[in-house]
Parts: structure tokens; C-alpha cells; sequence
């Protein structure tokens, strides 16, 4: 059949691109925080040859020793393996995402 309408894109809302922008100020906030406030010291991964894998703390550990809440623990590590499924950041990739948020250090 004939298809009828625009073939223009639906415009997104107003309201959801200012949801989306704020949600995105929140998460630099996020990881801001983290990077004042290293949870781990960085180990060169390739250095070692047989990793030894430790069981993390209790999540409400981690809340008391970082000053996150659990919701905010939860959603990093959600978004951080999203980005990582492997759990393992390279120092380079590290070193050029911080970068692209905070061009001025």
C-alpha cells in the first residue's frame, strides 16, 4: 500500500532533551566524585599473568567507605560494564575518555 505522512523524523520533546541533559550533568558529577576519590590503586592488567580475583565488599560497605549511595554504586557499575563487559579498563582508554569529559584537567 501507499504509505501517507512526513518522512521527517518525530521531533524529541523539549522536556525529555532537558531530562537527558541534566541526566547527563549528573553522571559527570557521578564520575568526578569517583575520580577524586580512587576506590582501587591502577594495576598495569597486562603486567600480571595470572590474576588473582578477590570477592568484592558488601555493597553497603562500599556505600559507607565511597559516600555513594547504593542506588548511585548499582548505576555506575551498570553503566560501567555496559562500556566494559570484560570489567578491564586500559590506562589509554582510561587516560582518553577523562579527557573528553574535562578538557581542562
Amino acid at each position: 500500500g501507499k504509505i501517507t505522512g512526513s518522512s521527517k523524523m518525530p521531533r524529541v520533546p523539549r522536556s525529555r532533551m532537558e531530562e537527558h541533559k541534566k541526566e547527563a550533568a549528573e553522571q559527570r558529577l557521578e564520575l568526578e566524585k569517583i575520580l577524586e576519590k580512587p576506590l582501587i590503586k591502577y594495576i598495569e592488567v597486562e603486567d600480571i599473568e595470572n590474576p588473582v580475583y578477590r570477592r568484592p565488599r558488601g555493597l553497603e560497605q562500599l556505600a559507607k567507605a565511597t559516600h555513594f549511595s547504593k542506588k548511585e554504586l548499582k548505576r555506575l557499575y551498570r553503566d560501567f560494564k555496559a562500556a566494559y563487559p570484560s570489567g578491564v579498563i586500559k590506562e589509554e582508554n582510561f587516560k582518553a575518555g577523562y579527557t573528553q569529559l574535562f578538557p581542562k584537567g
